[in-house]
């Protein structure tokens, strides 16, 4: 079972909600009405409408909406009756009424078809094909979604035609073709990166996400959630956030951490049941019920898959009928009630059956191979739509009749195991008592020879008697021996106890010591405060591997140019954090007191400064100490817009704002050497690049690369933590940061942090 194709159908089902209702409350090339009053009636009816929906008052808009087909026929409408009847649709849908929504849609259907309007006809098949996948026939909906590709690509219709692809997408993978699913999604995304459609955008990183997720690829599949959660928000879409929510469910799920899953499966449910789709509601029942049977809370699971499968039920919604039903049966099975677990098993295969016959799954490949013989299909659209609803009805009724007889069947076989099981153990009770009868008699002979044997018995314990009277006197002298040795250990305790006492305090000193360190430490680093004061949009992940940390940063405004750096020094710790206020000391008096801007004169001027204070004299002597520190230092002329770099051991990262195409960054490279003592010590060289406002510019140390993962045991690396900033770059430094460190959290998991980790982003 896995119930994120659940949430994937979900989304295709709110794609129907959205394309169908939100465009349809006003009125499309319609030409005009016949006079006034009719265009007062239908702008005053569609208003009537939008009042209602939003009260989630479907029985009153199927009402509005049948008045006003009723009108648009009357009147020769064929616009405003289409409208009408993807407005009946829609509702009837969030009431649970699938065929009459799916009626509704394909007489829509019909009527732009008639009026050649390819947009409004790319739309509903899309709109179809939903439906259908939300029935379980997955067949028909790839052939409806085939229909619009084409249709939409033949018009040019760029907007449907991704909308169309993406949807194909989700259905190969809730038929777990992954490569296809993978296919499509890419060819929407390409579309869609040309039309800008932001609406879609969310959904892209959504699915994604669900396909590394698959792949075992969590991080990765992390970080597309939370750009899909960014894209949602954006638009103040809360149906997209309760499927994100719903989806970090399944992903904490699959790592174990149940109560974490729970937290935002509930989270999603919630928001579905603010909004009133119950089909949605459905979903997220399914997916608690899936979480709560994994975490072996049998009960919880019975209760939520119990109400999903009413829900289900009462919507013909086939696929959670499915899934429903394997949670039940595996609910009983772990309690080891066999035959409900039987009947709930056997329940699953029949609706499984039904979703995946031969039929259903061969017509995929043939409608592939034969989609150049559909126009006939367009033209006849009517007449097969009656065809198929009388087909579907039959299939119906022969659905029903096979599962009575599998019913039936099964009860029968259930019948000739009980009476097998009960002759069985009938056999088995006769035969047990037969084998007691005998192993009695043994018993009793056993028990005679005893009684002989214990007389001679009574007689060794008389002397054994004897021999233990000594026995407790030489205990007795012994107990008085340990006695004294008891006496000894106590005074030994003490003492032990006395030590660790002076331990503790002294432990307790040298903690107090390296806090308040610690407070100096942040006392001399910039605040948030000054860091917004230089550059607006940015951010600092400070995060020490112990109280003090061994990395620093150095951010100011300095006549005319905007100064910022980093360093990295030898150790971390109490060690570190000397070498960093000596470094922030150093780095102030260069830049205010001796006025040095130029990047590679302030790297030559603190090697000269930390080599003269830690007596670095002699280079070739390996017993002289190289303490010492990595620098990454930026001075930016505000006129001019140039940016000088100089780099002891950390080069930089720039994004640039003006090739939004190109998502590789351009890296300013570090000199190989420390700002210390070195073997062979050379000038730093002076790098200089325009940059212009929008230019995103990272620093950092290699704590962060360096962090060994809890799940895989390697490295987080460069590499990937380049991919990363690609990723996110483009986003406002709060939630870059927000990113940044939730990556961190869940790489390192429970595992202890390696070295400290500092990363500066700045933008221009």
């Amino acid at each position: 079972m896995c119930f994120k194709k659940l949430v994937l159908l979900f989304i295709l089902s709110f794609f129907f909600t959205a394309s169908s209702v939100n465009g349809n409350t006003s009125i499309h090339n319609d030409g005009s009405f016949n006079s006034n009053a009719d265009s007062l009636y239908v702008k005053s009816t569609l208003e009537s409408v939008e009042h209602f929906k939003k009260q989630k008052n479907w029985k009153k808009v199927v009402d509005l909406a049948s008045g006003l087909e009723k009108f648009a026929q009357h009147n020769d409408y064929q616009s405003l009756l289409s409208n009408a009847l993807s407005i009946r649709a829609n509702a009837f849908r969030f009431m649970g009424n699938l065929n009459e929504s799916l009626s509704c849609l394909h007489k829509a259907l019909l009527i732009e078809e008639q009026i050649g309007n390819f947009e409004r006809q790319a739309l509903l098949l899309n709109d179809v094909s939903m439906l259908y996948a939300d029935l379980g026939y997955y067949a028909l909906g790839l052939k409806y979604l085939y229909q619009g590709i084409r249709l939409a690509d033949k018009h040019a219709d760029f907007f449907n035609q991704s909308k169309l692809l993406y949807s194909a997408s989700v259905i190969y993978y809730i038929q777990k073709d992954l490569g296809n699913s993978e296919l499509y999604l890419n060819k929407a995304d390409s579309i869609i990166k040309v039309i800008d459609n932001k609406s879609i955008i969310p959904y892209i990183h959504k699915t994604r996400g669900s396909l590394l997720v698959e792949k075992k690829k969590y991080s990765e599949a992390y970080n597309e959630y939370m750009l899909s959660q960014a894209g949602f928000e954006e638009i103040f879409d809360s149906v997209g956030i309760a499927n994100v929510y719903n989806n970090l469910g399944y992903l904490y799920c699959n790592q174990g951490q149940y109560s974490k899953a729970l937290k935002f499966h509930m989270q999603s449910l919630r928001i579905k049941q603010n909004i009133g789709d119950l089909i949605a509601v459905a979903v997220s029942l399914q997916s608690i019920a899936e979480t709560y049977l994994r975490k072996g809370n049998l009960d919880s699971a019975y209760i939520f898959a119990n109400k999903c499968m009413s829900l289900a039920t009462d919507f013909n919604m086939l696929y959670l009928q499915d899934l429903s039903s394997q949670i039940i049966a595996s609910v009983y099975e772990k309690k080891r009630d066999f035959n409900r677990a039987y009947y709930w098993l056997s329940k699953s295969n029949s609706i499984h059956s039904a979703i995946f016959n031969d039929n259903n799954t061969k017509s995929i490949y043939q409608l592939e191979k034969n989609l150049e013989f559909e126009k006939k299909f367009q033209e006849q659209a009517f007449e097969s739509q009656k065809r198929e609803l009388e087909l579907n009805e039959k299939a119906k009724r022969s659905r029903i009749i096979g599962q009575l007889l599998g019913v039936s069947a099964a009860l029968a076989l259930i019948i000739m195991i009980v009476a097998l099981y009960s002759y069985n153990q009938k056999r088995k009770h006769n035969f047990l008592l037969q084998e007691q009868k005998e192993e009695i008699t043994v018993q009793n002979e056993e028990i005679m020879a005893q009684r002989e044997s214990l007389y001679d018995l009574n007689e060794e314990l008389v002397q054994k008697n004897d021999v233990i009277s000594e026995s407790l006197e030489e205990n007795e002298r012994q107990r008085n021996s340990l006695a004294n040795l008891a006496w000894e250990l106590q005074e030994k305790a003490e003492v032990i106890e006395k030590q660790m006492d002076l331990l503790t305090h002294q432990k307790k000193e040298i903690t107090d010591s390296i806090i308040y360190a610690q407070r100096i430490q942040n006392a001399i680093l910039p605040t948030s405060e000054m860091l917004k004061e230089v550059f607006a949009d940015s951010f600092v992940f400070y995060r020490p591997k112990n109280i003090i940390s061994g990395d620093f940063y150095w951010v100011n405004n300095v006549r005319g140019y905007k100064i910022f750096a980093i360093g990295d020094c030898t150790g971390h710790g109490v060690p570190g954090g000397i070498m960093s206020m000596l470094g922030i000391a150093y780095l102030g008096d260069i830049i205010n007191k001796d006025h040095i801007t130029k990047a590679s004169d302030v790297l030559e001027e603190m090697r000269r400064q930390i080599i003269e204070s830690l007596h670095q004299h002699n280079r070739n002597d390996e017993a002289e100490s190289y303490d010492g520190m990595d620098m990454a230092f930026c001075a930016l002329n505000t006129v001019t817009m140039e940016l000088q770099f100089a780099g002891a051991n950390l080069p930089i990262y720039i994004f640039k704002n003006s090739s939004p195409g190109i998502n590789e960054p351009i890296i300013l490279r570090d000199d190989r050497m420390p700002i210390a003592q070195f073997v062979k010590v050379e000038p730093f060289n002076n790098h200089s690049i325009q940059v212009e406002h929008g230019d995103m510019i990272y620093m950092f140390t290699d704590g962060y690369a360096d962090q060994f993962g809890e799940q895989v045991g390697k490295k987080y690396n460069l590499s990937r933590f380049r991919a990363l900033l690609t990723s996110i770059h483009h986003l406002d430094a709060k939630k870059q940061e927000e990113i940044i460190t939730s990556t961190f959290e869940l790489w390192k998991g429970d595992n202890f942090q390696v070295d400290d980790v500092l990363v500066l982003g700045v933008r221009v």
